[in-house]
C-alpha cells in the first residue's frame, strides 16, 4: 500500500542519514588519530567558521526554534585545518539541537585571551546534563541514559571528535551543567 511503503521508505531515510554521519564521524576521528599532522593549516577566521556552521545547520535550528547567538570577534583566528576547527562547531551546535530540547538559545562567546590561547565558551539554555555523567561526555561512544533514550540518538563520539581536535590544536576542554538551566563547555585553542 502507497501509505506504508511512504512510512517504510522516510524510515529507511532517516536510517541511511544516521548511519551516513556515523560514518563520517568515524572516518573523521580515525584520520585524526593516525595523522593527525598530515592535516593542511591555514589561517582560520573562527567567526566565518561557525557562520558557515550555522547556515549549513539553519533549517535544523529553525524547526527546533534555536537561536544562535556567535559572540565571536572578527578577528578571532587560529592556525589550523579548516574541516577539523568545522567539525568542532558543528558537533558541539548539532549536540545542542539533538539534546538540549527546543526554543533554547546558544552562545559562543571567546572571554579570554593571552599570547598563546584563546578561550571559547560554548552554553545553551536547554535541559542540561546530569553531574554523574559530566565527566564522561567526552568519552568515545559515552551516551547519556536520556540520549539513548531520545529519537535523535547519535552514536556518542561527538564530543570524542571535539576533544580529540581540541587537543590536537594544543587546546584543552571542560564542561559544566545544571539540569534545567544548561550547559556550557569551555576549550581553549592554540593561536599558532
Amino acid at each position: 500500500e502507497p501509505v506504508k511503503q511512504k512510512f517504510f521508505l522516510e524510515r529507511a531515510y532517516i536510517q541511511i542519514l544516521r548511519l551516513s554521519e556515523l560514518i563520517r564521524d568515524v572516518a573523521l576521528i580515525t584520520k585524526t588519530e593516525e595523522a593527525s599532522d598530515l592535516f593542511e593549516k591555514e589561517t582560520i577566521n573562527i567567526r566565518t567558521t561557525i557562520d558557515e556552521v550555522t547556515t549549513d545547520l539553519e533549517v535544523s535550528l529553525q524547526h527546533n526554534h534555536i537561536v544562535v547567538h556567535n559572540h565571536i570577534g572578527p578577528k578571532v583566528e587560529i592556525e589550523g585545518n579548516h574541516t577539523l576547527l568545522y567539525s568542532i562547531f558543528r558537533n558541539l551546535i548539532d549536540n545542542a539541537i539533538n539534546y538540549a530540547g527546543e526554543n533554547i538559545t546558544i552562545g559562543i562567546d571567546n572571554y579570554m585571551e593571552d599570547s598563546e590561547f584563546y578561550y571559547f565558551s560554548f552554553y545553551d539554555t536547554g535541559r542540561g546534563i546530569e553531574e554523574e555523567h559530566l565527566e564522561r561526555i567526552f568519552d568515545r561512544f559515552y551516551r547519556t541514559d536520556s540520549s539513548r533514550n531520545s529519537s535523535k540518538g547519535g552514536s556518542g563520539i561527538g564530543l570524542s571528535i571535539v576533544k580529540k581536535i581540541i587537543e590536537d590544536h594544543g587546546g584543552r576542554i571542560w564542561a559544566t551543567s545544571k539540569e534545567g538551566i544548561g550547559t556550557e563547555i569551555h576549550f581553549v585553542l592554540r593561536k599558532y
